[in-house]
């Protein structure tokens, strides 16, 4: 995926059909990352925009923006997004965070889930990720309302929560998904990380149309600390991951855990939706309904499951959980060396539009 977002670069910078396909996309790809928001400071790409759901503090003055990010984890996640999609745009909507017992920060889910959620920003290791804390009960799911009202075509929860004990709180947070899901959102949210603790966290238990995604190691594997495979729907790397900055001293972070997986995997998601687009610009006239209704069947939950099993593929080795990407995208990326013409990269990317909707119920 890393060749293939260089063929996606190169193509930009070097072919000028390129500028009036970006200028041709009909539905730019929008992304709602629901976290402890983007440091500014640290992103060297243009946001949507977004909204802050921590409340101000009156006493010291305060505002929390979403263009800030209280750990940095927001942050880690946009990076990933970026990595596999450059093209997506990411709308930020940030949550409250406060400290909690043992150091670790927890973000308040004040529109997402009515709970306190928690994350941790892993350095590199060998060993899976801590337990998060308890969560207690908060306010309003109004997040996910918000990115349902932005038109996003996918959401990123890169956390889990336990259940709601207060039952309407957890019917707050089910409506919230539902909606998302009426309004043929693609969502994505993270697996527990708790190892052989198999207990239903939410999002994902709040609908079977959620992608819940784990970490994977290097060769595929589903990490030990993941539990039960079956509690995913799919795998994405999620054992020390890099990330891509423009860090003094060309210096290298790593992040792990399945919150960095839900990242890789929102962007790829994203990739495979702005396939279909590159393609919708250059179809002729007569065609284009059809790549439309291809587009828009692959914002169904049950049509983008399929494009990744079938149309990409998953290894049977991982139990048909990890995306074998490198039987599309890595030929694509195989096959640019044999286009001399800049203007050629765009078939292939067209060509993958095509591939990912082989399968599709239009």
């Amino acid at each position: 995926m890393k060749r293939f977002r260089g063929l996606l670069l190169n193509a930009e910078q070097s072919s000028a059909e390129y500028q009036q396909v970006s200028q041709g996309i009909e539905e730019p790809i929008r992304v709602a990352l629901i976290d402890d928001g983007v440091d500014g400071m640290d992103w060297d790409y243009p946001l949507l925009g977004g909204r802050t759901f921590y409340p101000r503090n009156e006493a010291e003055h305060l505002n929390h923006p979403y263009y800030a990010s209280a750990t940095g984890h927001g942050t880690a996640m946009a990076k990933l997004i970026n990595f596999m999609c450059p093209r997506a745009q990411l709308y930020v909507l940030r949550l409250e965070d406060h400290p909690s017992e043992g150091g670790v920060r927890q973000i308040t889910a004040k529109s997402a889930a009515q709970v306190t959620l928690s994350f941790r920003f892993r350095k590199p290791a060998h060993h899976p990720p801590l337990s998060p804390p308890v969560p207690k009960a908060n306010s309003n799911p109004q997040a996910i309302a918000a990115a349902v009202k932005k038109g996003v075509h996918i959401i990123s929860m890169s956390w889990t929560i336990d259940p709601p004990e207060d039952e309407e709180c957890r019917r707050d947070l089910e409506k919230a998904i539902s909606d998302a899901d009426k309004a043929n959102i693609l969502m994505f949210c993270s697996a527990a990380d708790q190892g052989a603790k198999q207990t239903d966290t939410y999002p994902s238990r709040a609908t079977q149309r959620i992608f819940t995604i784990g970490a994977a190691g290097p060769s595929g594997e589903t990490n030990a600390w993941v539990g039960n495979p079956d509690k995913v729907d799919f795998t994405f790397p999620g054992d020390r991951v890099e990330l891509m900055d423009s860090t003094p001293n060309n210096t290298t972070r790593e992040v792990s855990g399945s919150s960095a997986a839900t990242a890789l995997a929102t962007g790829f998601c994203a990739l495979v939706l702005y396939c279909v687009q590159v393609r919708l610009s250059q179809v002729p006239e007569h065609e284009k309904p059809q790549v439309r209704r291809e587009f828009a069947a692959l914002k169904r939950h049950e049509e983008m499951t399929k494009a990744f099993r079938t149309s990409i593929g998953t290894s049977p080795e991982s139990k048909y959980k990890f995306i074998t990407v490198w039987e599309v995208f890595g030929t694509a990326t195989n096959e640019r060396d044999r286009y001399e013409d800049p203007d050629r990269l765009i078939e292939l990317i067209s060509r993958i539009g095509q591939r990912v909707c082989m399968r599709l119920a239009v």
